[in-house]
């Protein structure tokens, strides 16, 4: 008896077993089922109709001509061999997704899609030529946004390469580049690379912005980034706005910056206005901040190589602004619109015809400890700050673009603390205590990761 019952337990746990690797193989079959291979479907948008929430739609190595619509929180991934039994690369450029001027090349209207190695391409539209998303929260990963157009005869046009409406999106290792805003005549092309308009938000990770421009002839505000009222962006680490042109704001222009916003974080090289703010152009708002920002080498023909301000209140803190010389040569421009209360703190202003220029004749920002160095002029209409100093900060290689302070600066914990500012440029704690290092980042005494700009070329 003692013998049967424990036959009978081990029939009943090997029938246990098998059963669990039935089950285990038809979930893994089931997984596997949820993999669409386009090369199944007419098209690319076939392929994405049949797909559902947490199906990813492979897409093999070629160049495809179409447009798509996406509204399930699917994963469109391109790198895939034909027929799909193997990824063969992560090359965004082997996989490309040309809209032929049809329209938005990617539009995406619900759900949190990730799109992955790809190229988007050949899109022209009013709102966002390569990728248009509203009431949705994409991720661009491994991606290049290239060559789209926004355009339109009758009404302002936003994001030549994305454009976000009530939206967040997520851009990680991805390359917005080669995106041409235009508009017709008495409109604005607002965004030549990103746009966020109406509660619209990038979230940018390790993803370059670069050499987005304004077509001949066009009004372009923001060459890199246009950010609308309630619109913002977040800046992670190794992202890059530069080479970018525009009317005014080259690199970025904020048409609002209010209470909560801000640019923090960026690093705004060699961009190009026409008109005003090369690196930088808030033209409105009331409250916002700019701080931890690293501009350098812009330039505006007009007004505020590095940055211009025309705005009712607006704190700016520990930045470095650094051989904005081209056109102006203006480092801080503050415009003569009402009277603003415009601060600035800790920030490093080096290398400038003019330093800081305010043109408000009924009142001067209030300056705490900048320094000002080696600028042909450091003030211009601007009461003098009685804490300033104007010492070399000793960047470790300015000539190279790395404007880290060396060790032995005279900077280093030479500025106040600013109570809301936690972190420097590159996402590091800024010390508790009675200083800060003066300027965009603090001085690592036993980790040293350095700001690399010389990669990038226009």
């Amino acid at each position: 008896m003692t013998y049967r019952r424990f036959a009978a337990a081990g029939a009943l746990a090997l029938g246990l077993f098998l059963a669990f690797l039935c089950a285990s193989r038809q979930v893994a079959e089931a997984t596997q089922a949820a993999d669409l291979c386009v090369d199944s479907y007419a098209s690319i948008q076939d392929a994405i109709n049949s797909a559902g929430d947490g199906h990813t739609v492979r897409v093999p190595v070629g160049h495809y001509t179409e447009t798509l619509a996406i509204t399930e929180s699917i994963t469109l991934q391109g790198g895939w061999s034909s027929g799909c039994t193997s990824r063969v690369t992560t090359d965004p450029a082997q996989t490309v997704i040309d809209g032929n001027q049809a329209g938005s090349v990617i539009r995406i209207t619900s759900g949190s899609p990730t799109i992955e190695g790809l190229t988007i391409t050949g899109g022209r539209a009013a709102q966002g030529g390569g990728v248009h998303v509203s009431d949705a929260s994409p991720a661009l990963r491994n991606t290049i946004v290239s060559g789209n157009v926004v355009s339109a005869t009758s009404e302002d046009t936003y994001g030549a390469g994305v454009y976000a409406w009530r939206s967040t999106v997520t851009l990680d290792d991805t390359d917005v580049v080669n995106n041409v805003g235009s508009a017709a005549p008495g409109y604005v092309a607002l965004g030549a690379g990103l746009a966020a308009d109406y509660l619209g938000e990038f979230a940018l990770v390790n993803t370059r912005i670069i050499s987005n421009v304004n077509a001949p002839g066009h009004d372009v505000r923001g060459g890199g980034i246009f950010l609308a009222t309630g619109g913002s962006v977040t800046f992670g680490a190794g992202s890059i706005i530069a080479h970018n042109q525009a009317r005014a704001g080259g690199g970025i222009y904020v048409s609002s910056l209010d209470p909560g916003d801000g640019i923090q974080g960026a690093l705004i090289v060699s961009n190009t206005a026409a008109w005003y703010g090369g690196g930088i152009a808030v033209y409105g708002g009331s409250g916002g901040v700019l701080a931890n920002n690293v501009i350098a080498g812009n330039r505006a023909t007009s007004r505020g190589s590095g940055v211009f301000l025309s705005a009712e209140s607006i704190e700016v803190a520990n930045n470095t602004l650094a051989g904005n010389d081209g056109g102006v040569g203006i480092a801080v421009d503050i415009d003569d619109y009402g009277a603003p209360v415009i601060s600035l703190t800790n920030n490093i202003i080096a290398g400038h015809v003019t330093g800081i220029r305010n043109l408000n004749t009924t009142v001067s920002p209030t300056l705490t400890t900048n320094d000002l160095w080696d600028n042909d002029t450091n003030y211009e209409g601007v009461l003098t700050g009685t804490t300033d100093i104007h010492v070399d900060p000793q960047f470790v290689d300015a000539a190279g673009g790395d404007y880290h302070l060396a060790d032995g600066s005279l900077l280093l914990d030479a500025g106040p603390v600013v109570p809301w500012l936690k972190i420097d440029f590159e996402g590091d704690p800024r010390p508790i205590g009675t200083t800060h290092d003066i300027g965009a980042d603090e001085f690592a005494r036993f980790v040293y990761l350095p700001l690399v700009l010389r990669a990038f070329a226009p």
